[in-house]
């Protein structure tokens, strides 16, 4: 898992590389991108996927020469050129260029079909305090869904995270849309006795979320809808009696068009 430490985290997300493009300034900086590892066979290198609304693919020279796989997914910073000649067809060729100031590779987890006991705790289960911040952050693409979770823990603690649904794939009606759900859950997978507590972080996941998306899709779309709407439940409190408190996300959506 990584920490974001930047406000608006959709608009730190999302790279904006188009629009800054056509700004007229010369060179544009940004930090918090995300991102998948790509390699490209059309022009043979190794590119990051990204998704500002619509697919794009970002070269920086020395990506090749990380210990970055494809399919690895990737927080980022990035300089890029707007005078560099090798932007200037960017349109056409699908891929902008530019320089990586940092890049470190994110935790990639399932999205499992089954359902879990929601009555009784996991082994070592923590709380969390939003499934997805209250900054938007949530991006489903490249049949990845990046989630950005609030979320207290030790500093030097590795954390297990837990993302399922119900296969059956039930649907609540809310205001005419169908609703589906999944379950978000935190275990500690290696305990840390001795360092601080990091309270409420914005802490980014992605998990392999293609088989869930797909089959919602279908089922909306056989339903003449262009959304899918869903929401992620989570334990937000656990108390010293090992009672707890679930809730679950404001109404989230992907647009099926775009997710395919």
């Amino acid at each position: 898992m990584k920490k974001l430490f930047y406000s608006g985290l959709m608009a730190a997300c999302m790279m904006m590389m188009a629009s800054c493009l056509e700004s007229g300034s010369n060179e544009q900086q940004r930090e918090g991108a995300v991102g998948v590892i790509r390699f490209d066979t059309k022009s043979m290198k190794m590119v990051i996927e990204c998704f500002d609304f619509y697919p794009f693919l970002y070269y920086a020279p020395g990506l090749e020469t990380t210990e970055l796989n494809d399919g690895d997914c990737v927080l980022f910073g990035y300089v890029v050129d707007l005078s560099n000649e090798a932007n200037t067809d960017y349109q056409t060729t699908g891929i902008i260029q530019g320089n990586i100031s940092t890049i470190s590779r994110l935790d990639q987890f399932p999205c499992s079909p089954y359902l879990i006991d929601t009555a009784k705790l996991m082994e070592k289960e923590q709380p969390i305090a939003y499934a997805v911040s209250s900054n938007g952050g949530y991006l489903y693409f490249s049949q990845k869904l990046f989630v950005a979770s609030n979320f207290s823990y030790k500093e030097k603690q590795q954390t297990d995270w837990h993302l399922y649904y119900d296969p059956e794939l039930p649907a609540k009606n809310v205001d005419g849309k169908n609703v589906y759900s999944l379950f978000l859950r935190a275990t500690i997978k290696v305990e840390d006795s001795t360092g601080s507590t990091q309270n409420g972080n914005v802490i980014i996941n992605t998990f392999n979320a293609e088989n869930f998306f797909n089959a919602t899709q279908n089922l909306e779309k056989n339903l003449g809808k262009d959304k899918v709407y869903f929401r992620i439940n989570h334990i937000k409190e656990i108390k010293e009696d090992s009672t707890f408190v679930w809730a679950e996300s404001d109404l989230l959506d992907i647009n099926i068009a775009q997710s395919e």
